[in-house]
């Protein structure tokens, strides 16, 4: 069997005892904490492929700093502001380029997944996997809430201009009759009651109507729980789209997930450039 040599020798022993560092730094001297900055002179430990200090390497291994509540609203508001971003951009492409490009979702989901691990400060987990999801399905569902808006719009118009239908007379008759009646009961009540009816109407009235903003709230939540089915029932005439859909989720719950980062060590630099690794 032939022997492994290059034309100017042997090559050199493979060692796998020893951790050395990547790059050119060939002393101690070129070895600094890839966060800090700081110079290492003994003691060092591996983050990944990169080299960190021991004072780093306590700061990344220290639990979060301050609420966990607060971590998850700030990670739930930041991602329902990536989320509706890129629902605005799928919309706009249906509109302007009147394209159905569902694609566009799986961004929708990598945005708002994205954005949920950066809210929760770089830890993420499960709750934060779980609101990634809803936030990603719920934007998506967004998306079709202008379409659902504009039909209902379209149907209330079509009522509103369709022609009354003719009412029998003897209906007529009798519902005068019977209204008629209705009045002067409702008239005899007032005059015992020493008041008028029609000072109570204003005030009837006016509870019956709702605020401007609390009817458009409304109108909101209803097209925002019809919008919600858009996607489920769109899947069943076309089930790639509610593939991708899936897909959107997934990518969510991905880059929302809780990412662990193994750190190894300590090391100790070693008297000729090598590092082996410290005893614990």
């Amino acid at each position: 069997m032939e022997s492994l040599n290059s034309e100017d020798g042997p090559l050199p022993e493979l060692q796998l005892t020893t951790h050395e560092p990547l790059g050119d730094e060939s002393d101690a001297d070129g070895l600094s904490c890839v966060i800090c900055k700081q110079q290492i002179e003994h003691t060092y430990f591996a983050l990944g492929d990169q080299v960190i200090c021991s004072d780093c390497r306590d700061a990344v291994m220290a639990p979060p700093k301050g609420s966990g509540l607060v971590r998850f609203f700030k990670a739930a508001f930041v991602g329902t502001l990536a989320g509706l971003l890129g629902a605005l951009i799928w919309y706009l492409i249906r509109v302007i380029a009147d394209l159905e490009i569902g694609l566009v979702a799986i961004l929708v989901g990598l945005m708002v997944g994205k954005a949920v691990y950066w809210g929760s400060s770089n830890r993420g987990g499960i709750k934060y996997q779980v609101l990634a999801v809803l936030i990603t399905y719920g934007c998506i569902s967004a998306n079709y809430m202008p379409d659902i808006l504009q039909a209902l719009m379209n149907e209330a118009a079509q009522r509103q201009n369709a022609p009354e239908t003719d009412t029998p007379p003897n209906t007529t008759a009798s519902s005068d009759e019977e209204s008629g009646g209705s009045d002067l009961d409702a008239s005899a009540a007032a005059r015992e009651d020493g008041s008028d009816g029609s000072q109570k109407e204003p005030e009837l009235r006016e509870r019956r109507d709702l605020p401007l903003i609390v009817s458009l709230i409304l109108l909101a939540l209803f097209t925002f729980v019809l919008a919600l089915a858009t996607p489920v029932l769109m899947g069943m005439e076309s089930p790639i789209g509610l593939l991708i859909v899936g897909f959107a989720l997934w990518e969510a719950w991905k880059f929302s997930a809780h990412r662990s980062i193994p750190i190894t060590g300590p090391y100790e630099t070693g008297d000729q450039g090598g590092f082996i690794e410290a005893p614990i």
